[in-house]
């Protein structure tokens, strides 16, 4: 069923919130991470841009988490016995997060310690 108004849509965004955060794991290692990271920016108190850019670097795990799940699900939605294209689709999905907290890491990296 479509949302019939803007408030429909943010609770669907946030029932998606809510079942990446009870159902995976990870979500809840990168919350715990994502807020030591922020608070020691503000304690730190580094550049607004050095921020904003964390913040993205932050956010681009969440967004790549996100869509590694909707991959997964929608996998498991085709099939949930072993296929092999199947392993290689949520393979990739798990190596776009992998790229996206490699990333996070070396912005962390160069904006703290270089």
């Amino acid at each position: 069923m479509k949302n019939k108004n803007i408030f429909e849509s943010f609770q669907a965004a946030f029932r998606g919130f809510s079942y990446l955060y009870y159902n995976h794991k990870h979500l809840k290692i990168n919350l715990s991470i994502a807020l030591i990271i922020v608070f020691l920016s503000l304690f730190f108190d580094i550049e607004l841009i050095e921020f904003s850019i964390i913040f993205l670097a932050v956010i681009l795990v969440f967004l790549t988490e996100a869509i590694n799940t909707s991959i997964e699900e929608l996998c498991n939605l085709i099939t949930t016995e072993y296929h092999h294209k199947i392993k290689v689709i949520k393979d990739l999905g798990s190596f776009f997060v992998l790229l996206s907290v490699i990333f996070s890491i070396i912005v962390f990296i160069v904006i703290f310690f270089l």
